[in-house]
């Protein structure tokens, strides 16, 4: 296993580049990944960014992994209510016997701060490439719907199509 020296001289070009950097982009960042790489036996170059560029794309990963798994876990809980009813409407279950079934399906909506509302309807609505209502947005993420339009109606980064609009449209 090969070691790269730094000589005196070349940590002080690094902690230039850093300081360099940081006032660059008016940032306040304390936290560095120095990357060391030797070219040809000799030359030694050197790379500083911030951790966070590093970490964020797996982090942005790891987060849309947590919804992907919430929708499919709401989409599996509603095809399931959806089988029951149908069962229901087909005349294999009383109406009594059926609503005591349905109850075991009825969820409390879940609490999400309107941030994470937002972005986890560009992510479904990127992911889909769709228009989604709010109820579709609610259903996915078993959040109240009234509160998907609050967080919505608050952002820059959605505006809403009327349905009259998108049949119009064909959309």
């Amino acid at each position: 296993m090969e070691y790269a020296v730094i000589r005196r001289a070349d940590a002080v070009d690094v902690s230039e580049q850093i300081s360099t950097t940081a006032s660059a982009t008016n940032e306040n960042v304390n936290d560095w990944l120095l990357r060391l790489q030797q070219s040809g036996g000799q030359r030694v170059t050197y790379t500083v960014i911030p951790t966070a560029s590093v970490a964020t794309p797996f982090l942005r990963v790891i987060d849309e992994n947590s919804l992907f798994r919430g929708v499919i876990k709401n989409l599996w809980d509603v095809y399931k209510y959806q089988q029951e009813y149908q069962s229901f409407l087909l005349g294999g279950c009383e109406e009594k016997e059926f609503l005591e079934i349905a109850e075991k399906y009825a969820a409390s909506f879940h609490r999400m701060p309107s941030e994470t509302l937002t972005w986890t309807a560009s992510v479904l609505l990127n992911v889909l490439d769709n228009y989604l209502t709010s109820s579709d947005l609610s259903t996915l993420l078993n959040v109240d719907p009234s509160d998907v339009e609050n967080a919505l109606s608050s952002s820059s980064d959605f505006h809403a199509v009327s349905l009259e609009s998108q049949e119009t449209h064909g959309k």
